[in-house]
């Protein structure tokens, strides 16, 4: 399946309930997490807990936390612009 197939089969759900971040991040094209990136997006997504994720230059601190965001744009659709 490619990028813009995915994104559109996602796009006409109303919202992705937070249960769905498992299938949500195996459907990522190309998108691989380590094992403490997976606990930062788990805590965040799935348990709604407030996270300081922090490390040197080079980590993915940043690709983590487009990960949470494009996430939570899906569940919570009507409240991002």
């Amino acid at each position: 399946m490619d990028e813009r197939s995915f994104l559109s089969r996602w796009s006409r759900r109303k919202a992705l309930r937070q249960e769905e971040l498992d299938e949500w991040l195996g459907e990522q094209p190309g998108l691989t997490l380590d094992p403490d990136q997976r606990r930062v997006v788990d805590l965040a997504c799935r348990q709604g807990r407030n996270v300081y994720y922090t490390g040197p230059g080079g980590v993915g601190k940043s690709h983590v936390t487009q990960v949470i965001v494009e996430f939570l744009r899906c569940v919570f659709r009507s409240g991002f612009s």
